[in-house]
C-alpha cells in the first residue's frame, strides 16, 4: 500500500545493489492492527529479496510519531516482525 503524494523508489531498483549488500535498516512508519506497514511495500521488497537469494540482516528502525510514549515503540516493532513473518511464511 502507498500513501497518496508520496513518491518512492520502485522495489525493483535494488537489485543491482544486493550483492553488495549486507544488511537493509528495514525502516517502517504506520503499522495498522491487522500488521501491514502502510507507507512501505514490504510484500514486494520481501519477495526481491527472496527471489534474488539475498542471505543479508534486516534491522528494524522506526521512523514514525510517539516515539517517546513508553511502550508504543516496542508495541510497534511486534507488529512489523509478524507483518514480516507473515509475509515470509513463518
Amino acid at each position: 500500500m502507498w500513501i497518496a503524494g508520496c513518491k518512492h523508489s520502485q522495489p525493483e531498483e535494488i537489485i543491482p545493489l544486493l550483492p553488495y549488500v549486507k544488511c537493509i535498516h528495514a525502516k517502517f512508519n504506520k503499522m495498522d492492527d491487522d500488521f501491514h506497514e502502510l507507507t512501505i511495500p514490504y510484500p514486494e521488497i520481501l519477495k526481491i529479496l527472496i527471489d534474488n537469494q539475498w542471505e543479508g540482516y534486516l534491522l528494524s528502525e522506526y521512523e514514525g510519531a510517539n516515539k517517546d510514549v513508553p511502550g508504543f515503540v516496542s508495541q510497534e516493532l511486534r507488529k512489523q516482525h509478524v507483518m514480516m513473518k507473515r509475509i515470509l511464511g513463518y
